[in-house]
Parts: structure tokens; C-alpha cells; sequence
């Protein structure tokens, strides 16, 4: 999956907006299209002005730029979550605003922890793959 490469890559956890961003570029850095390049000078429009835009709020700068999120999925985060999982809309969630910073930042360790651990798997079965020829 390309946001645990790139936290691997970049030794940090990334955010919805750099993935997205990186997701409609070219390798030379082109955006793909018109639609992607006006919303990608948005987004960091929007990070330039707004420090409050973590990597996980549900007002970031792709939410901003984007406009509303589904209440079914979120984007940037792959198949599963949703807006009321990932930003704690429930009224059962924690409500303090530090221990819904706490939670994503736990969250996004644990994440880039699992993309460390898929690479190790992957280079342990590499090598058993090279042994047993």
C-alpha cells in the first residue's frame, strides 16, 4: 500500500493530504490533470494558512479543499474506516480535544509500526525464497 511505502520512505507517518497529493502526480511531479493541480495549490494554500490542519482532523486541508467527507468511507484512508471511526463523531468517542490528538498520533505510529513490520516480513521471505533455491 502506497501510504505505508511512503511512511517507510519518508521515516514519518504522511497525512491525507500528502498522500492524495502524491497519488495525482507524475513521477516528474506534474500534476495529472488541471482539476488535480487546482486542488493540490489548494491544499497547500491551505496548510500555509492553517497550522490547526493535522495529519487526521476531519476539517484538514484535503477536507477543506475537497469539501465535506461521505459519511461512509474517509478518504486517503483505504477500504474500511469511516468518518465516525476515524473522527470520533460518535457521541461514545472521547470528546477532549487532547485525547483525540493522543489517539492519531498513536494511530499513525501504529500505522507506520505495521509498514516497518510488512517490510521486515517481506525481506525475511525474500530471503527464505533465496535459500530454498
Amino acid at each position: 500500500m502506497l501510504k505505508e511505502e511512503e511512511t517507510e520512505r519518508q521515516g514519518r507517518p504522511i497525512g491525507r493530504a500528502e498522500l492524495w497529493t502524491l497519488t495525482h502526480k507524475r513521477p516528474n511531479g506534474s500534476y495529472l490533470h488541471d482539476a488535480a493541480r487546482a486542488i493540490g495549490e489548494r491544499i497547500v494554500e491551505i496548510e500555509q494558512h492553517d497550522e490547526s490542519s493535522g495529519p487526521l482532523f476531519q476539517n484538514d486541508s484535503l477536507a477543506q479543499a475537497l469539501g465535506k467527507e461521505h459519511p461512509d468511507r474517509v478518504r486517503g484512508m483505504g477500504i474500511g474506516p469511516t468518518s465516525s471511526q476515524v473522527f470520533y463523531t460518535n457521541s461514545h468517542q472521547p470528546s477532549n480535544e487532547i485525547q483525540r490528538e493522543e489517539t492519531q498520533r498513536v494511530l499513525l505510529e501504529l500505522q507506520a509500526e505495521l509498514a516497518a513490520e510488512k517490510l521486515k516480513r517481506q525481506a525475511m521471505e525474500s530471503v527464505t525464497a533465496q535459500t530454498t533455491r
